[in-house]
């Protein structure tokens, strides 16, 4: 504990959360640029896990577990296990993807105004609220499990990936070479999550992918509506033709 408090205390967050408020707040400054928000969540993302792979006690000190969020009352740890990865194909394959994803994501909130919230601010309130929502039912259903733990960022980036297939989904995504639309891949990383969400000897949180894709949908849904536009036929569309 003494390690995560120098890590991630109070005094340590207060540069990187002062570089994203600072974005934020200032989205027609020069400073901001589309996708800058993206490579600074990447940037800090990958320095604590490549900090992690070092130090097995960094793993230790930020990993996400049920006892020590529901018993020892760690709430932290939610945010904490996001920016740690289990090896670096794990951490490759996360931040390809949300690097992918991230300025279309972006895009989504770019020009919005919401109760005196700009756009960039928006972005940084649905990812950080995406890390929570993913690992809440894993976390429900092993909170007395010390021995169950989840770390890695894809929950949050599910959400990513499902805002941009909803709000742009006239995109095309080459999986493995394989070109296909941005619903099907939905569909489909949807249906895997799903189905591997009720195997056991499973050692991927499929459940934090599947509950960060439906919070994500909820999230573009609701923002397309509260812009009276209805996403949902356009997804059909692209997903059918």
């Amino acid at each position: 504990m003494d390690f995560l408090k120098k890590l991630v205390g109070p005094k340590a967050l207060l540069p990187p959360i002062a570089v994203l408020m600072l974005v934020a707040g200032n989205s027609d400054s020069l400073l901001y640029n589309e996708g800058t928000l993206t490579r600074i969540i990447l940037g800090i993302t990958v320095a604590v896990s490549l900090l992690g792979f070092s130090k097995p006690q960094v793993l230790s000190d930020l990993i996400t577990t049920g006892p020590q969020i529901f018993i020892n009352r760690e709430w932290y740890r939610f945010y904490t296990g996001c920016l740690i990865h289990a090896d670096f194909a794990h951490l490759v394959f996360n931040m390809f993807t949300l690097y992918s994803f991230g300025s279309l994501f972006e895009q989504t909130f770019f020009f919005a105004y919401f109760d005196n919230l700009n756009g960039p601010l928006l972005c940084i309130i649905v990812y950080m609220t995406a890390m929570v929502i993913s690992s809440i039912p894993s976390m429900i259903q092993h909170k007395n499990d010390w021995s169950y733990a989840t770390l890695g960022a894809s929950g949050e980036i599910s959400t990513v990936v499902a805002v941009c297939a909803l709000t742009f989904s006239d995109q095309q995504i080459l999986v493995f070479g394989i070109p296909m639309s941005a619903p099907l891949y939905l569909v489909l990383y949807l249906g895997i999550s799903t189905y591997y969400s009720f195997r056991k000897n499973s050692r991927i949180n499929h459940t934090a992918h599947l509950a960060g894709t439906v919070f994500g949908l909820a999230v573009a849904t609701l923002w397309g509506l509260y812009n009276n536009f209805n996403l949902w036929p356009d997804f059909f569309n692209f997903l059918f033709n």
